[in-house]
C-alpha cells in the first residue's frame, strides 16, 4: 500500500496553484511558472524512491511499472483530450481544426514537447492558442518514467556501489546541457526531456537523504560510542 504523504500532496498543491494564478495573470504571480519545476522535482523524488525500494526487495518488474504508468495517467489524458477535442470542434475555424489534429496525435503519443518545439518558440505569441501546449510538460515527464526505471535498473545490476554518485553525474551533464543551450536553443533547452532531468534527478538524490529521525538516531549513535571510547582511554 502507498503511504499517503501530506507533505508531497501540499507541495504539489502549491505547484499547480502557482501555475494556474502565473496563466491566469502573470502580474499576480510573475515567477509562477516554477510550478513546472517543483511539479519535476517531485515527481522524481517519489519515483526514485519507489523504483530503488522494489529494486532492494528483487520485486522490481519494468512491465508492471510501465503498466501502472499507463493506468494512472492515461484516464484522465484521454478525458482531457476528449473535452478538449470537443470544445475545439465546437470553437475553432476549420483551418484551426487541421492543426489541432497533429498536437492531438503527438499528445497521446507523449511527444507533444518535441511537436510544439517544431513549431514555434515557446516564449512567441504563435503557440498561445494551442490548447494542448501544456501538455508539454506530460510528455518530458512521461518520457523520464520511460528512461529512469532502464538506467536505475542498470546501475543497480552493474555499478550498485555507486548508484548515487552516477545519478549525479547525469543530474550535472543534464543541468549543465540546460544551461549550454540557454543561449541560441533556449526553447530547446525549455521543451527537450534530457535538459529537464535534472530537476527529477534532483529530486530523486533526495529520496536518498535519510529522515531526520535516523540522521538523529545515527548521531546518538556516534555520540555513545564516542563516550564509550573515551571512557576506556
Amino acid at each position: 500500500m502507498t503511504e499517503f504523504r501530506k507533505d508531497i500532496q501540499g507541495l504539489r498543491a502549491l505547484a499547480i496553484l502557482a501555475v494556474l494564478i502565473f496563466h491566469i495573470n502573470p502580474l499576480k504571480l510573475s515567477g509562477g511558472f516554477v510550478g513546472v519545476d517543483m511539479f519535476f522535482v517531485i515527481s522524481g523524488f517519489l519515483i526514485t524512491q519507489h523504483i530503488f525500494r522494489d529494486l532492494e526487495k528483487g520485486t522490481f518488474s519494468l512491465r508492471k511499472f510501465y503498466l501502472k504508468r499507463i493506468r494512472r495517467l492515461y484516464p484522465a489524458l484521454i478525458v482531457t483530450l476528449l473535452i478538449t477535442s470537443i470544445a475545439v470542434y465546437k470553437i475553432y475555424l476549420p483551418a484551426d481544426i487541421q492543426q489541432y489534429g497533429p498536437s492531438l496525435i503527438s499528445t497521446i503519443l507523449y511527444v507533444s514537447n518535441i511537436f510544439f518545439l517544431q513549431q514555434s518558440d515557446y516564449f512567441n505569441s504563435e503557440l498561445e492558442n494551442s490548447p494542448l501546449l501544456h501538455t508539454w510538460s506530460l510528455s518530458v515527464e512521461e518520457q523520464f518514467y520511460i528512461f529512469l526505471p532502464l538506467l536505475m535498473l542498470l546501475i543497480f545490476c552493474k555499478f550498485r556501489k555507486l548508484f548515487v554518485p552516477l545519478l549525479c553525474v547525469i543530474a550535472c551533464i543534464s543541468f549543465l546541457a540546460s544551461e549550454l543551450l540557454l543561449d541560441e536553443y533556449r526553447t530547446a533547452s525549455f521543451f527537450l526531456s534530457p535538459t529537464r532531468f535534472w530537476q527529477f534527478m534532483l529530486g530523486g538524490l533526495v529520496a536518498f537523504t535519510p529522515p531526520r529521525d535516523m540522521q538523529k538516531a545515527d548521531k546518538a549513535r556516534f555520540d555513545y560510542s564516542c563516550w564509550i571510547s573515551a571512557s576506556r582511554l
